[in-house]
């Protein structure tokens, strides 16, 4: 189930808060997947569109009581995508 990102402004340092949550603490280029809030969705879309050139995709959605609704979300990572090596 594909969803496309929202266009916002973000600061700098929100993306990067954003990007740290999702991203391979390990390799910050390499692919990932991760559960996000869905009510984050856009933050999460412009993060990794701001530092790997790549979309996020929607893998799935979950209802955690913790965050209510989630994300799977999945990006083949900055390595794999267009300003990659």
């Amino acid at each position: 189930m594909p969803a496309t990102c929202e266009s916002m402004t973000y600061e700098e340092d929100t993306l990067k808060a954003a990007f740290e949550l999702v991203s391979n603490p390990d390799d910050w280029r390499a692919p990932f997947a991760a559960w996000v809030p869905a009510s984050n969705l856009p933050l999460f879309c412009a993060a990794v569109t701001f530092y790997t050139a790549t979309s996020l995709k929607v893998l799935r959605y979950r209802f955690s009581s913790e965050n209510g609704r989630e994300a799977y979300v999945f990006s083949v990572g900055y390595r794999n995508g267009p300003a990659g090596p």
